[in-house]
């Protein structure tokens, strides 16, 4: 690589002296030029002065705009220079990545697209548009796999494909950790004195985690996360297994704001209100927000009594808790409830297709989704997070993550939380997913 930048360089430097530096023409030859550069840049009389005044006007001045003339000419030379050389170096850089990640299947490859995506367009700019798009972004994907042959991650096109990355962040991210409610109760660090497994997946308890979700164009991943969160810690402890309405977040809960984003700790709070949530099959998601359905005859007895958090990390200048001891009580939680919703810095994670993400990310959270586990991997020792996503199951590992864990990796540890569930809920007369399925 950096062969190549020095090759791109030397050639544009080369490129530039040849064509600008030449013999500069004497003095004599070069005067009437001198006064078309000084009656530019000088003040021209008007129409009503004399004749004698301009000749006396020119004659004082035309030494001074020879010199004038030289530092306006060298000025010019200069700053075409800088212009032909950047030119020169856009385009022999242009040359180098259409050479190597503008492939001449780039066409079949998007007729391939729209096949396996069904994608149709009443207008060929439209289709155009959205081509240029894959085009684009198949680039990055073959480039990170030339140039990061050793990435813990591995990349690849999906539906997002034909989004830029402005667009997917628009339509994708709606966690607004700014208005989160106060967290008024915390999980206390002496449950790091609990001994817990290296190793824990909640997918492997049949029942304990439902399907992956996909939330469509609507930034409602906190409703997501909230209800991924609920199923998983609700099994957890009554081994019932009950799929709720996220469409009933979106639509009844007071605080968040729909489609446009949300917290899951609001939504626990309004659950919590409101002594339950109905089921999904008899509330369906709708991929907008619309006006409120939920009946209360149909509410799942989901009854939680408080929503815990966890201490705040420790940043420069403010007081708080290490990243590392926060996830240490996360994994802990993890274990001992099924799952925990959390925020995360999503904007890079658009071609992630598997493997352990540890970046590029900030602490800056953006999207909600839940842990349903935790574990090492083997060949790389690096601990990591199971995450539950809601961009359906073409993205990730069939819709999950893994993200590094212990060290804070894109905000993990920012705005954790568990919903803790009431105790000895009579379910006796409550119906199952199953009876709910065969009376619809």
């Amino acid at each position: 690589m950096k062969t190549l930048v020095f090759l791109t360089l030397f050639v544009a430097c080369a490129f530039a002296h040849t064509t600008l530096f030449r013999q500069s023409p004497d003095d004599s030859s070069s005067s009437s030029s001198e006064e078309v550069i000084f009656t530019q840049k000088a003040a021209v009389p008007s129409s009503e002065s004399s004749s004698s005044e301009e000749v006396i006007f020119t004659k004082k001045a035309l030494p001074i705009a020879k010199n004038r003339g030289r530092k306006h000419e060298k000025h010019i030379q200069t700053r075409s220079f800088w212009q032909t050389l950047k030119d020169a170096t856009s385009a022999i850089t242009e040359f180098f990545f259409r050479s190597n990640y503008h492939r001449p299947d780039d066409d079949t490859r998007w007729e391939k697209y729209k096949i396996q995506y069904k994608l149709k367009f009443d207008d060929p700019a439209d289709e155009e548009k959205a081509k240029a798009r894959f085009v684009k972004n198949r680039a990055k994907v073959l480039k990170h796999r030339d140039t990061n042959p050793n990435s813990s991650i591995d990349i690849d096109l999906n539906k997002f494909a034909i989004m830029s990355s402005k667009e997917f962040r628009r339509r994708k991210m709606g966690l607004t950790p700014e208005t989160r409610p106060e967290v008024r109760s915390f999980f206390s660090s002496d449950m790091l004195r609990e001994k817990v497994p290296d190793y824990y997946d909640s997918r492997r308890t049949p029942g304990a985690v439902t399907y992956i979700r996909e939330q469509g164009e609507c930034q409602g991943c906190w409703a997501f996360a909230t209800v991924a969160t609920l199923e998983t810690v609700f099994f957890m402890k009554y081994k019932k297994t009950y799929k709720l309405s996220e469409q009933q977040l979106l639509d009844c809960d007071g605080y968040n704001e729909g489609c446009d984003g949300g917290t899951m700790d609001a939504a626990f709070n309004y659950i919590k209100r409101n002594g339950g949530i109905n089921p999904q099959k008899l509330y369906p998601f709708e991929e907008e927000a619309k006006d409120c359905r939920a009946s209360p005859l149909y509410n799942r007895p989901i009854f939680i009594t408080d929503v815990k958090g966890f201490p705040k990390p420790a940043r420069a200048g403010k007081p708080g808790v290490q990243a590392n001891k926060i996830e240490e009580m996360m994994k802990v939680a993890t274990f001992q409830h099924g799952a925990v919703a959390i925020g995360i810095d999503a904007e890079h994670m658009q071609f992630y297709s598997g493997g352990i993400y540890t970046g590029p990310c900030t602490i800056g959270i953006n999207h909600g989704v839940a842990i349903v586990g935790y574990g090492k991997c083997p060949d790389t020792g690096l601990d990591y997070w199971i995450i539950k996503n809601s961009w359906g199951t073409n993205w990730g590992e069939r819709g999950y993550l893994r993200l590094a864990r212990g060290n804070n990796t894109c905000g993990v540890a920012q705005m954790p939380s568990v919903p803790i569930i009431a105790d000895n809920i009579d379910l006796t007369n409550v119906k199952t997913d199953e009876q709910v399925d065969d009376e619809n």
